[in-house]
C-alpha cells in the first residue's frame, strides 16, 4: 500500500516525510546548556524559517540592540567587562561564532551593524589606531565600511576617551542632552562639556537616575567644529559687536567668550518699513545700519549677522518695500558700508502722461526744447520686436521725412533691477547706443 502511495504522488509524500522527521531541535541556551524541544513543522515554508521563528532557537538575521554588547550589560552576553577601558571590535564580533550560549548570528553584518549603532547613540566611542600612534575616532557619527571591518577597531568606553574630532552637526540646537540653549549657550560651557563631563539624567516616572559620561575633547578639536557649525549655518555666533551665522568666523570670533545661538529667523522683508522700525527712518530715510541695529534691538543681541540683513534688504528691495537713495554707496555692500547706504521709500507713482514727460527729460543735458512726438506710445519687448519687423512699411509711410525714436528703458511697476542685473543690461543697451542713467 505505501509502495502504491509513493508511486501516485511520490515527491510530496517523501518530502512531508522527511519534514516531519526533522521535528526535533537541539541547541544550547543561555545558561549555556544542552536543550531539545519540538517545533511544529510547516510544510509550506522551508524547515530553517520555521526553526528561525522559534525564539527557543535564538537564531536571528537582525542587529541585537546596541546596549546588549555593553559592560555590565543585562544581557549576560559578557562581551567585554567594567574594568576593561577598550575592547576590540573583532573580538566583540567573533565571540558570537565561539560561544554557543550567545544568540546565533547569520550575518557577521548584522554584528558590525550592531556595534556601528551603539557607535552612532553615543554608547562608546569607536578608535582606529594610526601608524603614528595617534588614532581617528567616531562617536555619534557614522563610520564607514572599512574601518568598521579593520581588525584593529576598537571599542572604548566613553569616561576613557579622546576624541580626534568633533562632528560639527552634533552643535545643533537640541542635538547634544544637558545643554541649555535657552538664552545662548557660551562656549566655554560647551568646552566644559567635552572635558570630562557626566551627564546626569533622571527618570522620575521608572524611580531611577541614569549617568552618562561624556568622551574629552580638546579644547582646540571643539572650537574647529564650533567654527565649521557656525559656516554651515548650523549654529550663530555671537560675540561682543560681531555676528556670524553661515559664513567662515574671522579670526579670534570662535572662543571660549563667544556665545553659540540657534540660527536666526528670516527677516520679513515687510518688518523693514517705517511703521514697524521707527528708530531706524527719519523724515523717510533710513540706513541698512540703522535698519540692522533696530531689528538686532527687538530681538534682543548686539547685532545680526550680515548674511541676513543682506538677503532681507536684497528682498525687501525686489518686492518694492524700499529703495536705494541714489548716491551713496551702491548695493550690495561690505559690513562695514552698511551705514553709508541710504534706503528710502518708493517713490509714489505719477500720473500716466506726466511720468512719460518726465522719463523722457530726466539725465537729459539741458538743450533745445524737443519737438512734439507724431505718436507716444509704451511697449514692451515683444511689441518693440514687432516694430522692427514693421520698420520697412513705416519708412516707406514717411516718404522724404526722416523718423527719430526717443527710447526709454524701465521696469514694470515695482520691479527694481540688482546692482548686477543694472551693470549688464546698461552694457547691453550702450553697444545699442542707447544711453541712460540707472541709478
Amino acid at each position: 500500500m505505501a509502495g502504491s502511495v509513493l508511486d501516485e504522488n511520490p515527491g510530496s509524500v517523501l518530502s512531508e516525510t522527511q519534514q516531519q522527521a526533522y521535528c526535533i531541535v537541539v541547541t544550547r541556551g543561555v545558561d549555556d546548556l544542552v536543550h531539545a524541544f519540538k517545533v511544529t513543522v510547516d510544510t509550506n515554508k522551508p524547515l530553517f524559517q520555521t526553526i528561525k521563528e522559534d525564539p527557543k532557537s535564538r537564531i536571528t538575521d537582525l542587529p541585537l540592540t546596541p546596549d546588549a554588547i555593553l559592560p555590565g550589560s543585562t544581557s549576560g552576553f559578557d562581551l567585554w567587562r567594567e574594568d576593561e577601558d577598550r575592547r576590540r571590535v573583532k573580538t566583540i564580533v567573533g565571540a558570537f561564532a565561539e560561544r554557543p550560549k550567545l544568540p546565533k548570528m547569520l550575518r557577521r553584518k548584522d554584528l558590525l551593524d550592531t556595534v556601528s549603532n551603539g557607535c552612532a547613540q553615543g554608547l562608546y566611542v569607536l578608535s582606529l589606531p594610526r601608524p603614528d600612534g595617534s588614532a581617528r575616532t567616531w562617536w555619534r557619527m557614522p563610520i564607514d565600511e572599512a574601518s568598521l571591518a579593520d581588525d584593529a577597531l576598537e571599542a572604548v568606553q566613553n569616561s576613557a576617551a579622546v576624541l580626534d574630532a568633533l562632528d560639527p552637526a552634533l552643535l545643533a540646537p537640541g542635538k547634544l542632552e544637558g545643554l541649555d540653549w535657552k538664552t545662548g549657550l557660551k562656549v566655554a560651557d560647551l568646552v566644559s562639556y567635552f572635558d570630562g563631563h557626566t551627564l546626569t539624567i533622571d527618570h522620575p516616572d521608572e524611580g531611577w537616575t541614569e549617568e552618562k559620561p561624556i568622551p574629552r575633547c580638546p579644547e582646540a578639536k571643539v572650537l574647529e567644529a564650533v567654527s565649521a557649525a557656525v559656516k554651515a549655518g548650523t549654529v550663530w555666533i555671537t560675540s561682543g559687536a560681531a555676528s556670524v551665522w553661515g559664513d567662515t568666523p574671522p579670526a579670534g570670533i570662535v572662543s571660549k567668550t563667544a556665545v553659540l545661538r540657534a540660527p536666526p529667523d528670516p527677516i520679513s522683508v515687510s518688518s523693514l518699513t517705517p511703521e514697524a522700525l521707527p528708530d531706524a527712518w527719519t523724515d523717510g530715510k533710513a540706513s541698512v545700519h540703522s535698519i540692522e541695529q533696530a531689528v538686532a534691538a527687538q530681538r534682543g543681541v548686539v547685532s545680526l549677522p550680515w548674511k541676513l540683513v543682506e538677503a532681507a534688504i536684497t528682498g525687501a528691495m525686489n518686492s518694492g518695500f524700499i529703495r536705494v537713495i541714489p548716491g551713496g554707496v551702491a548695493w550690495p555692500c561690505q559690513p562695514h558700508e552698511a551705514a553709508a547706504v541710504q534706503i528710502g521709500l518708493p517713490e509714489a507713482p505719477k500720473a500716466k502722461g506726466e511720468a512719460k514727460r518726465q522719463e523722457f527729460a530726466e539725465d537729459q543735458t539741458p538743450g533745445p526744447k524737443p519737438k512734439a512726438a507724431f505718436r507716444e506710445a509704451v511697449l514692451d519687448s515683444s511689441q518693440l520686436n514687432e516694430l522692427v519687423e514693421g520698420m520697412g512699411d513705416v519708412l516707406a509711410a514717411a516718404g522724404n521725412l526722416t523718423l527719430r525714436f526717443r527710447v526709454a528703458v524701465e521696469f514694470a511697476e515695482g520691479e527694481v533691477a540688482t546692482p548686477d542685473v543694472a551693470a549688464k543690461l546698461a552694457a547691453a543697451l550702450d553697444k545699442l547706443g542707447v544711453g541712460g542713467g540707472y541709478p
